[in-house]
């Protein structure tokens, strides 16, 4: 039962502290049991009215049992020293769980961007390589045409001279020149051979989007839950301690001291400007520094 219920069932008559209270005063503000309301009517010099306590309108002066106050006073320290505590220790957990939350993303973030820039960095070389060989073969194509293109122009020209002596022969009476002929059209009547060119094709390997996916690397799902019992309450010893600083999840280095000596046998942190640092049985020196932390 409610210890305010069981307050309730047992409030005492404001006058005899005895019996259980039955009706209420509503001008005096008074408990009445049943037999102190005609003592209490009794004093005629006010217009007294008493009515049922459960009918009452105004709010009784009630005098509580001692063993009330002690639960109330009970609960009270509970409630300062042990929950309003723990409450407050989850409220810095999620501070720093907020904190420590940017830093989760941005190191999935900054893989991601890695990857990224890996595949386009390999993407590249492969591009630039191909792009490459397509040039190189352009260049040897181009070669073999004017290799060709420079024969037939070679060939073309003797035709026309060999057109031009026979023009010459028979316009003239000269028979020197008519017995020196020697006859080239079997030479030309061989064509050279014509060049034929594979030219190369790029083949493009099909990939799904799907695949890209797996091949680029994934990210695992997002999994929120509750845990019924993962808070646990403070014990009073615990709330007497002095929180614990919460440590990084990385060391960071903040200043370096040179202290003259090469081997130290122990440091000790006197403040956060004076430190000793112990270089053997009979030196110990002192240094002192200022460091932000």
């Amino acid at each position: 039962m409610d210890p305010l219920d069981r307050a309730q069932v047992l409030l005492l008559c404001d006058l005899c502290q005895k019996a259980a209270l039955q009706s209420h005063c509503e001008l005096c503000k008074i408990n009445l049991c049943k037999a102190c309301v005609g003592e209490h009517l009794s004093d005629s010099s006010l217009r007294h009215k008493v009515v049922p306590y459960k009918h009452r309108t105004s709010t009784p002066n009630v005098n509580y049992p001692s063993f009330i106050k002690d639960i109330i006073n009970k609960d009270l320290k509970e409630l300062e020293k042990r929950i309003l505590p723990t409450y407050e220790e989850i409220t810095l957990e999620f501070k720093s769980e907020k904190f420590n939350l940017q830093k989760l993303y941005e190191k999935l973030t900054t893989a991601v961007t890695k990857q990224g820039e890996d595949w386009h960095r390999e993407i590249n070389i492969i591009v630039n390589k191909q792009k490459s060989e397509i040039n190189e073969m352009q260049e040897k194509h181009l070669a073999a045409l004017n290799k060709q293109r420079n024969e037939i122009k070679q060939i073309t020209s003797d035709v026309k001279q060999s057109i031009f002596d026979l023009k010459k022969i028979l316009d003239s009476n000269d028979s020197s020149l008519t017995s020196a002929y020697k006859p080239r059209n079997a030479e030309f009547r061989r064509l050279p051979p014509k060049i034929i060119v594979s030219i190369p094709r790029f083949s493009l390997h099909q990939t799904n989007t799907e695949q890209l996916h797996q091949m680029f690397g994934s990210l695992s799902a997002l999994s929120i839950s509750t845990e019924e019992h993962g808070y646990t309450m403070k014990t009073p010893e615990a709330v007497s301690c002095p929180p614990v600083k919460l440590l990084l999840d990385e060391p960071e280095l903040i200043t370096t001291i040179d202290t003259g000596y090469n081997l130290l046998y122990s440091i000790t942190c006197l403040s956060d400007e004076e430190i000793w640092t112990h270089v053997n049985y009979k030196n110990i020196n002192s240094t002192t520094s200022r460091a932000n932390y």
